[in-house]
């Protein structure tokens, strides 16, 4: 094979990718097939007071808080000088804290029923902690059948990675987080939850430290 005949072979090769490239955008285009994923969730930035977890608002019943700049932001964090401040929020002025002070259960969620079986559905969160020696937060989604009554069952679940001290450190900018999946077979609800969980470090040193999230 000459050089000048590879040379042309693979400016055609180049030429049928790109035309390729144009036909299946411009199949995009008149299928209306959506180039961005559409927002579900309400209260997204928590703009507003959270509600019950459904009709499109977070629950307020499990010891997450809603936090506000010049009303109960956490401008600073507990283990100075280890950390400075924590920034504003990104997207607005409010956000979610879950902090250390309950070692019980600290989450909040949001359901939402549009959603069936093969739906790709994706969750993103920003954040900043100084969570320490077992703290940790993390985003869900969990995949549940819808029964007739209204109540659901339990099918898989998909998590973020963990947020803490070294995964997103307080003042050093908030970190965007996500966790993702196909709804499987039988899915009808999808429940999206921001979740703390606490674990003794070796020694039986007790976790502390704060955690801001918002999306």
């Amino acid at each position: 094979m000459s050089l000048r005949f590879f040379r042309k072979q693979k400016s055609d090769e180049r030429k049928k990718a790109f035309f390729s490239l144009v036909c299946f955008l411009f199949c995009l285009v008149i299928l209306g097939v959506p180039f961005a994923f559409a927002n579900v969730l309400g209260n997204p930035n928590f703009s507003e007071p959270i509600g019950n977890g459904t009709g499109g608002n977070w629950d307020s019943t499990n010891n997450a808080v809603r936090v506000q700049e010049g009303v109960n932001y956490p401008g600073a964090s507990k283990l100075p000088p280890l950390f400075p401040s924590f920034n504003a929020p990104p997207n607005g002025n409010s956000a979610l804290e879950l902090g250390n002070d309950n070692p019980a259960n600290m989450f909040t969620f949001q359901t939402y029923d549009n959603v069936k079986p093969g739906d790709f559905v994706a969750f993103s969160g920003w954040a900043e902690s100084d969570f320490l020696f077992g703290a940790t937060a993390r985003l869900k989604i969990e995949f549940k059948i819808k029964n007739k009554d209204g109540s659901d069952q339990f099918i898989s679940a998909v998590t973020s990675g963990n947020i803490t001290a070294g995964t997103a450190p307080a003042g050093g900018g908030f970190r965007q987080f996500v966790a993702s999946g196909v709804a499987p077979a039988g899915t009808g609800r999808v429940v999206f939850t921001i979740e703390r969980s606490v674990r003794r470090a070796p020694g039986g040193v007790v976790p502390f430290g704060m955690l801001t999230l918002f999306n």
